[in-house]
Formats: C-alpha cells, sequence, structure tokens
C-alpha cells in the first residue's frame, strides 16, 4: 500500500574516544510502530507503568519498591546462548510526562538505560499515532553485544504486543448503562 510506514528498530552507536579503549560503550535502540487508535487512547496506556512493564516478553514478575512508588523492581527471565535461561531482577525508575513515560533502568553487570516511551499524532492519518521508543543504553564493552539483541527482540515484541493491545482496545464497543 502506498503511504504505509512498516514499523522499525534502529540502533546507532555512540563511543568515547577519549581512552584508547572504553570499559563502557553507549549505543541507542530506537524502535517504533504506527497505531491505529487516536492520541489520547495511546496515552492512557503509554502511562499504564505496570501494563507496559508485562507487555515485555522477558518479564516474569514485578513488584513495587516499598519505600519509592515510582520505583518498580523487575524480574526477567532472559536466554543465554539458546539453552540456558537465567533470572535477573533490576529496578526501574519511572517518570509520567505528557507525552508518555520514561524508564531509568539500573542492571546487574553495569548497564544502566533510559528509554523514553513517546506517542504523538500522525498528520497524514486521522485517529493514528506513532509510538517511538527511545532506549540510551550503556554497559560494560563485553556485554553490548548481548543487551542490544536482547533489547533489540524484546522491545520489538513489546512494540507489537502493544499495538495489538491498542488495536483491541479501539475496536471493542462502548457500553451504554
Amino acid at each position: 500500500m502506498p503511504g504505509l510506514v512498516q514499523p522499525q528498530t534502529y540502533t546507532s552507536t555512540t563511543t568515547s574516544f577519549m581512552r584508547p579503549w572504553p570499559l563502557y560503550l553507549k549505543r541507542t535502540v530506537i524502535t517504533t510502530g504506527i497505531i491505529n487508535v487516536p492520541q489520547d487512547v495511546a496515552l492512557l496506556v503509554l502511562k499504564d507503568v505496570p501494563t507496559m512493564i508485562t507487555l515485555n516478553p522477558l518479564v516474569t514478575g514485578y513488584e513495587v519498591k516499598p519505600d519509592d512508588a515510582s520505583t518498580y523492581i523487575i524480574t526477567d527471565t532472559l536466554k543465554i546462548m539458546s539453552f540456558y535461561k537465567a533470572k535477573m531482577k533490576y529496578t526501574a525508575r519511572t517518570e509520567l510526562g505528557d507525552e508518555g513515560v520514561t524508564f531509568h533502568v539500573k542492571a546487574g553487570g553495569g548497564m544502566m538505560s533510559t528509554n523514553y516511551w513517546k506517542s504523538h499524532e500522525r498528520d497524514e492519518a486521522s485517529g493514528t499515532v506513532e509510538v517511538v521508543e527511545e532506549s540510551y543504553v550503556e554497559a560494560p564493552f563485553f556485554l553490548i553485544p548481548f543487551i542490544i539483541g536482547t533489547v533489540k527482540k524484546s522491545h520489538r515484541v513489546l512494540m507489537d504486543r502493544l499495538t495489538a493491545k491498542l488495536e483491541a482496545k479501539q475496536k471493542q464497543p462502548t457500553r451504554k448503562t
């Protein structure tokens, strides 16, 4: 179809060349999706932090940190080398904004990331939004290939699940009381 934009995932590289070989590298992964719902519907789900957490295919559980309601302790199950599964816990501090939600993640192995989930209406298609996730990842150089591969794969599935959830929600008939 002409004008149809396919969901995409991009990766960019940022490396500081101040040292001969940096221990920590920074990478950016951008995942996009075109969703057939109005902006207000998309924002409702983006700002529903538990829903966003559970849409991630790696997540097996989460809890709110007892002393900070904006921070979640999340448990993922990771596949390592196709045959070994490992559970990993990490924290994600959340910030709700006008355009969506931001997750500030601190995980094992020195991995940190900031994930911005934003939605905006598309000018060319009324009732359609583009959801963009920008993930800025920093981790030790020897973990970067595994982490970026995992983020790309899992966040693509997350975006697909978000799309399905939102579009199914939009198709539900409204009940009159």
